[in-house]
């Protein structure tokens, strides 16, 4: 009878192992969801939560390697990982940031709030009521510290360090539309009730300007509003003409105005000197889809080049040093900014979300959150540009002091993305010299070995002790031998079979496998743990690997340490019941 309870309970714990290590695969899979939304503390949440405190526990590999790289504790600082969340209780319609990138407001339709960008702190909030809709119930920096909010019919000025309404305005046409990039760091311009109101730093209205008065016609809709120092530019169609007003910030003086007969809406781009103009519609008699792009000088209105191009309608206009970049939704041109030269094009399977100028070169985000780069000669997607390439489609994107905050579509958070470096990694400014490990390869000699599929084999080495031999399979999977056994002692899955390396390492008191690029740390069990880029050697106890841009050491986390890290990322946070729910994190 004891006998039998033995093996029953036997049973019962074998049963329940196993169930414990299939409900930590299921929350390793849905880290890898959270991570692709960007969601990196949920997804920490969700592997800790299955990790015991110390090895005593049997633990599952995979959710441990994941943990590692959710962390990203061996970060160079030149990817971008998801570092913070700024969420809403529902659906974010969409989002702006403050002229010097400190603050960024959100929307949910119902609920507006700003928080402070570098620290993640709520630090202003405006609830709505029921009855508003989406059209009426919004705001929009004044400044970097000053609020339009339009609310049930008013308009009214406040600060984030107050919540009261310093100042009305008897703007109470729902059709508004506020561009909060149209705002410098100490006034902004609206286009309300059909009017351009500039506003300054203490929500006084500093000048009143009516195009379609201006411009002698019924009526004017906008088009585009840009900023630029102490220089305003709008732009407006009515159903036959386009209209575009470069004006001062701070007094409405015309600074230069121009007009022409198209049915068409104006892109505008400003400079110190110049002011670039991308008229897109039906821009002469064939009606047919074109955009006409001048450059024009500010101080005398002469234009200095045009040059014309087919089916494009232009979302937006960058500049730099040398080269002018225009984008529509799918394709990208770029210009010599002194003649107008055209120097390329070049075309996209998804929509362009956003783009940014960096390191001489425009930076664009794609809709499926995949990022190209391209110059006046090249064109290429960055794979490399994240730790975690997003999963979801993005509704909206901005790049803020070298970070990028993504929406993505149907969320209730915006994403802030930072080149990250690992707590404890170190940049090495010299060249490491180190040795391939030399090997011989031995498929001969693993041929006869159960659980081996010789026509799968590609590589077969021993490690630098030539205690183990590596398997490197076709199929994406590699196999552990223990030489002396002459046994399989480990099956793990990879990326690719190309491996060069087998060598144990007194940093982390183990073996490193590794190919050219990537490098996986294994634990006792021969389980892999942590997976890196190359591993090259150790020094004083530390790693040394190349990052995507330079040579980096960092010390190996212990089992013990690596949780006690994601314990004090966690904090006391705990995700909400919907995210529990949605994610099985019962």
């Amino acid at each position: 009878m004891l006998i039998k309870i033995s093996r029953q309970n036997q049973l019962i714990e074998s049963q329940y192992a196993e169930l414990t290590d299939r409900f930590a695969g299921t929350m390793a899979l849905a880290a890898d969801k959270l991570m692709g939304e960007g969601r990196r503390m949920d997804a920490i949440y969700a592997l800790r939560s299955v990790l015991p405190d110390n090895t005593d526990t049997p633990y599952n590999p995979d959710v441990l390697r994941r943990l590692y790289s959710c962390l990203n504790v061996y970060g160079g600082g030149d990817q971008y990982a998801p570092v913070m969340a700024y969420g809403m209780d529902s659906m974010i319609s969409g989002f702006s940031v403050s002229p010097n990138g400190e603050y960024l407001l959100i929307n949910d339709n119902l609920k507006i709030c700003v928080y402070e960008i570098e620290s993640g702190d709520l630090i202003w909030t405006k609830e709505g009521n029921d009855k508003y809709s989406f059209d009426i119930f919004y705001a929009g920096f004044v400044g970097n510290d000053g609020l339009i909010v339009f609310e049930g019919g008013e308009a009214y000025y406040t600060t984030l360090k107050k919540d009261e309404k310093l100042v009305e305005y008897d703007w109470d046409d729902p059709s508004y539309y506020l561009f909060s990039e149209a705002s410098s760091d100490d006034a902004a311009v609206v286009f309300a009730n059909d009017v351009i109101h500039g506003v300054g730093e203490d929500g006084e209205i500093l000048f009143e300007i009516d195009p379609a008065k201006y411009y002698k016609t019924d009526k004017v809709y906008i088009s585009d509003a840009e900023v630029y120092g102490d220089m305003f530019a709008m732009t407006f169609t009515d159903e036959d003409s386009y209209y575009v007003y470069v004006g001062d910030i701070h007094t409405g003086e015309k600074i230069i105005s121009l007009f022409d007969y198209a049915l068409a809406e104006a892109t505008v781009e400003l400079t110190e000197d110049y002011i670039y103009i991308a008229v897109s519609g039906y821009t002469d008699d064939s009606f047919n889809l074109s955009t006409e792009f001048y450059k024009i000088d500010i101080t005398n209105g002469t234009t200095m080049w045009i040059q014309k191009m087919d089916a494009f309608m232009t979302h937006d206009i960058m500049i730099d040093e040398d080269y002018v970049y225009i984008y529509d939704m799918y394709s990208v041109y770029v210009f010599e900014k002194k003649y107008g030269t055209k120097e390329n094009s070049f075309n996209t399977s998804e929509i362009i979300d956003s783009c940014w100028l960096c390191d001489n070169c425009l930076y664009y985000l794609l809709a499926d959150g995949s990022v190209h780069i391209c110059d006046y000669q090249s064109n290429y997607e960055n794979y490399d540009f994240y730790t975690f390439a997003p999963t979801e489609f993005i509704a909206q994107s901005q790049y803020v002091n070298g970070e990028l905050l993504i929406l993505f579509s149907m969320s209730n958070d915006v994403i802030r993305y930072s080149m990250e470096k690992g707590p404890d990694v170190k940049i090495l400014n010299e060249e490491v010299d180190y040795d391939y490990q030399d090997y011989e390869m031995v498929v001969d000699e693993v041929s006869d070995i159960e659980g081996v599929n010789i026509g799968l084999v590609e590589n077969a080495f021993y490690s630098d002790d030539e205690k183990y031999i590596l398997v490197a399979n076709s199929n994406r999977t590699v196999q552990i031998i223990d030489s002396d056994k002459e046994e399989v002692i480990s099956n793990l899955e990879v990326e690719n079979a190309d491996f060069i390396s087998f060598e144990y390492y007194d940093t982390t008191e183990g073996y490193i496998i590794g190919t050219y690029y990537e490098s996986y740390i294994l634990d006792d069990n021969f389980d892999i743990i942590c997976e890196t880029t190359k591993v090259y050697t150790e020094k004083k106890d530390n790693l040394i690997m190349y990052a995507y841009l330079s040579y980096i050491k960092a010390p190996f986390y212990s089992y013990e340490e690596i949780i006690a890290m994601a314990d004090e990322y966690l904090g006391d946070y705990e995700p909400d019941e919907a995210t529990k729910l949605k994610y099985n994190m019962q």
